[in-house]
Order: structure tokens, then sequence, then C-alpha cells
């Protein structure tokens, strides 16, 4: 396989797939929340990572995968509080919008802004980016449209909207036949 790109612990490489399509493998981009202290590893290091994958996917014109690079970058700060510095990263997911074929990745881009948002207590902004996300993927990704809807009911009620908040919760609730 041909391969270049960024050494070192974790890193990330492109490698040619036998069709000939170029393929992006991130080693060691992990969740950091989910690693404990068991990680030895700087976790900064993965932001550094994420960040040169997203960057490398876009060279090649892997816009989805760039987005998901993205995510785990942002990942990082997310699980430190860093919640200004991963709603950073976060948006630049929003850039490719256009490009963005996976309605995974646009409802999540959305999701992670509306939950950065309320916890930055930025309400109104993480109210509207989580309506922009639904609005997006509708009903097309049920994953997404509960991670929207769950982070819209909850600063509905941060903002004393408590019927609105009542009502998504109630949509919920349907989503998830209960």
């Amino acid at each position: 396989a041909e391969k270049g790109g960024v050494g070192g612990e974790g890193g990330a490489q492109v490698c040619r797939h036998q069709s000939g399509l170029p393929v992006v493998a991130v080693k060691h981009v992990r969740w950091p929340h989910m690693l404990g202290d068991l990680d030895r590893r700087p976790r900064l290091g993965r932001e550094r990572i994420g960040l040169e994958a997203a960057e490398m996917a876009l060279r090649l014109g892997m816009h989805d995968l760039a987005s998901g690079a993205f995510d785990a970058a942002a990942g990082y700060a997310a699980s430190r509080g860093l919640y200004a510095r991963s709603a950073a990263i976060e948006e630049r997911r929003l850039d490719l919008l256009p490009e963005l074929g996976d309605p995974l990745e646009i409802g999540d881009a959305y999701a992670a802004l509306a939950w950065a948002g309320h916890e930055l207590g930025r309400f109104e902004d993480g109210l509207e980016r989580a309506e922009e996300g639904l609005h997006q993927v509708g009903a097309t990704l049920p994953s997404a449209q509960v991670h929207l809807v769950s982070w819209g009911s909850v600063i509905r009620y941060r903002l004393g909207d408590w019927d609105g908040a009542l009502a998504a919760l109630d949509g919920l609730r349907e989503l998830l036949d209960e």
C-alpha cells in the first residue's frame, strides 16, 4: 500500500485501497473522556492528531471524514469542560455543510454546538443550532433527531419555556416509542 502522512505517537496516514481510492487511517484518536487516567499519552496531542486528520481528509476531498475528525479533535476540550474551545472546532464542521453527504455528520455537528451553547450559557445560540439541525436532517435520521430534540428540550427548560420543553420531551418520547 502507498503510505504517507503524519507519524509519531498516534498520527494519521493515507493509504491507497486496492480500488486506488485514498483511505485516511487515524491511529489512537479515541474519545478522551472514555480513557480515564489509564492513558499516559498527552490528551492535547489527540486534539492535534484529530485536526491533522481533518486537514488531510479535506485535502483529499473527503468531507464527511473531515467532519468526524473535527468532532474527535473537539472531544479533548469537551472532556475537560473547555466548551468554548470545543465549539470553535465544532464550528469548522458547519463550514463543511454544503459538502457533507452523511446526515449523521450534519445532525451531530449541530447537536454538538447545541450542547456547547448550553454549557456556555448561550442558550439562544444552542437552541438555534438544535433547531437548524432538525431542519437540516428532519426525520431522515432518528439518532440525530433524538440528539437534537434532547438538547432542544433541555435548552427550552433553561430558558424558562416550560411548555416548549414539555412539548419537545413528548416528541422525544414518541421518537423513543415510550
